[in-house]
């Protein structure tokens, strides 16, 4: 990532952009907040606005959208150059990164491309779709992870809403989103992070009908294998590659105990026919006692007051 990002300073405010959407970026930034129209919803607040396109290859009257995302700064510059460093990895792709503003509060926004003619792995009616349908893309998700990992890049937050699929580009349908989470290793990505990554996504796929059976685990397993690690993988035997991928599954199936709380990695446990964890439930220690019913009075609120008063360490 040797591309510089430029910055213009206002005020508190700093506006980082890529050199390249410069106009792109202006226009956007220059557009009364009255205009942009909600889009939809995140973790954070996301909007879209339309401005035209700058690339003059294209017509003037061409419209681009903005999708504006809304945090922290520490997590809108760190979006940022994630999303960065996903477009220098081989074989993934990821919503492109426009710029961000640091409003000097503490409170940032996020600026990217609107992907066109993508929706979200989440939007898909698998019920719908035929098995051949369904099993494809399956594989392909099993192909963009496999190589996510091989390049020692973890999501992090690998569920179906953060995966788009587009009939774009047929060789390379995935687009990757909402990157805030995603770490990469120096060295080789450890199993924790991986399997973490798998479970995510094995649950929700699961739970959304596009992994039914665990046959169909164990075929997402190999072609996840098969990009993850080809070296140690494909040059194995048949019998060989069923053991390895036993192995995995074994890995996996034990990490699931370690996330009682995530309702999304539980969702896996049918496919590794383990019984669901029950929700905990509160121990008496954990349990706030009971609020007496005592009548407020004049006194019993001075006392009251007193008492707060004391805590809080105030004369």
């Amino acid at each position: 990532m040797t591309e510089r990002v430029r910055c213009v300073k206002g005020g508190k405010w700093i506006l980082y952009y890529r050199p390249e959407y410069e106009n792109l970026m202006r226009q956007a930034w220059d557009r009364q907040r009255e205009e942009i129209r909600l889009a939809g919803k995140s973790n954070a607040e996301v909007l879209r606005t339309t401005v035209n396109n700058p690339d003059e290859r294209r017509s003037q009257e061409t419209p681009t959208q903005i999708v504006v995302k809304s945090g922290t700064e520490a997590s809108v510059r760190r979006e940022f150059g994630n999303y960065r460093m996903y477009e220098d990895l081989e074989g993934v792709r990821s919503v492109t990164p426009v710029g961000y503003v640091d409003h000097g509060d503490g409170t940032g926004h996020l600026y990217t491309l609107f992907e066109d003619n993508a929706i979200p792995l989440k939007n898909i009616n698998f019920r719908s779709l035929g098995n051949g349908e369904r099993l494809k893309l399956l594989r392909e998700c099993a192909r963009g992870i496999g190589l996510l990992h091989r390049q020692s890049v973890a999501h992090n937050d690998l569920k179906l809403k953060n995966i788009l699929y587009t009939q774009d580009q047929p060789n390379d349908p995935l687009i990757f989103m909402d990157v805030a989470k995603s770490t990469r290793s120096r060295r080789e990505l450890s199993h924790q992070a991986s399997l973490y990554d798998l479970l995510a996504f094995i649950g929700d796929a699961h739970h959304e009908e596009m992994i039914r059976r665990p046959e169909e685990l164990d075929a997402f397993i190999h072609h996840y294998l098969v990009h993850r690690e080809p070296e140690r993988y494909v040059q194995k035997t048949k019998t060989e590659q069923e053991e390895y991928r036993r192995g995995v599954k074994v890995l996996l199936s034990g990490k699931i105990s370690e996330h009682e709380s995530d309702v999304v990695i539980q969702n896996a446990a049918g496919l590794f026919k383990l019984p669901r964890l029950p929700r905990r439930k509160m121990s008496d220690a954990s349990k706030k006692p009971p609020v007496p019913d005592v009548p407020v009075t004049e006194g019993t609120f001075k006392k009251l007051t007193r008492e707060r008063k004391k805590r809080n360490g105030s004369s």
